[in-house]
């Protein structure tokens, strides 16, 4: 008996698609899909690939079909930075974006613009993310992209400890949110049970005015499934190793706050290097 599709004609394929999805989270085969919505398989797929690239987390096995885990929320940054418990990393002004070049390259211009200390650029998507001594830096779907811009007034030997730190703080916040044992691989990268789950790219400089500033980069294969991250990679996800799939803006929230209190931290440590960043940012 063929089924006619329970959804309006007005609703397009891919929204036709999610709500047969949604109801109760269960897997439901390409073929029922199909019949339901008069199309073929191959339709069917292609429409499923295209929700997985707006960010919409839909895993796929052969005999089962399709299993909606959760749909793409974006991140909302003046809300988060409203909830933050920082006294400045992220409490800057906030960049989201759906698809840069590289989150880096972009908090670098904005520094040189003189962007505030603890602003954030964010983006979904990178096309030429970039890691540790050149390296290219592969972009999961659904993960964590982001820099922070930093004018810290010390030398440079000192800023060499910004990796660690920002090292460390991936590494406790992804210990905060999830029953995961995080360890770190010296000089950048943070890794799950001997996997690369996400890593660290601090770059630093002056202005024409002789101001130091600090962009520091931070990735992480947040809710990537198996089949989106490249084998060559031998990277993993945080939903891979927990089989839980976590709110990014938590994640990014725990990171900044890790961080704040890694490189801030301490009542009299802390007031000291805030007015040293608030001098920083006069004095460009």
């Amino acid at each position: 008996m063929v089924l006619m599709a329970e959804t309006s004609d007005s609703l397009s394929r891919p929204r036709q698609i999610l709500d047969m999805l949604r109801p109760g989270q269960i897997w439901r085969s390409g073929e029922e899909i199909a019949i339901r919505l008069g199309i073929s398989r191959a339709a069917v797929a292609k429409h499923v690939a295209g929700l997985r690239g707006q960010g919409h987390a839909i895993a796929s096995a052969p005999r089962k079909g399709y299993l909606l885990l959760a749909l793409h929320q974006p991140l909302d940054g003046p809300a988060l930075r409203a909830r933050l418990e920082t006294a400045l990393v992220g409490q800057g002004d906030w960049r989201v974006m759906a698809s840069t070049t590289s989150t880096n390259n972009d908090a670098v211009i904005w520094a040189l613009e003189g962007a505030r200390p603890g602003s954030i650029v964010w983006a979904e998507n990178q096309t030429k993310g970039r890691g540790c001594k050149g390296s290219n830096w592969f972009s999961s779907p659904r993960g964590m992209m982001f820099s922070l811009i930093l004018r810290p007034d010390f030398n440079d030997a000192q800023l060499h400890r910004l990796t660690m730190t920002a090292a460390q703080a991936l590494a406790a916040a992804i210990a905060d949110c999830l029953p995961l044992i995080p360890q770190l691989k010296a000089p950048n990268d943070v890794l799950i049970r001997g996997r690369k789950v996400g890593g660290v790219l601090v770059e630093t400089g002056r202005q024409a005015g002789g101001g130091k500033w600090a962009v520091i980069g931070i990735g992480c294969n947040v809710n990537a499934l198996a089949d989106e991250l490249p084998p060559a990679l031998e990277a993993t996800s945080l939903f891979l190793e927990s089989g839980l799939i976590l709110e990014r803006d938590r994640l990014l929230g725990r990171v900044l706050f890790h961080l704040d209190k890694g490189w801030y931290g301490g009542s009299r440590k802390m007031r000291i290097r805030k007015q040293a960043d608030r001098i920083g940012q006069k004095r460009n």
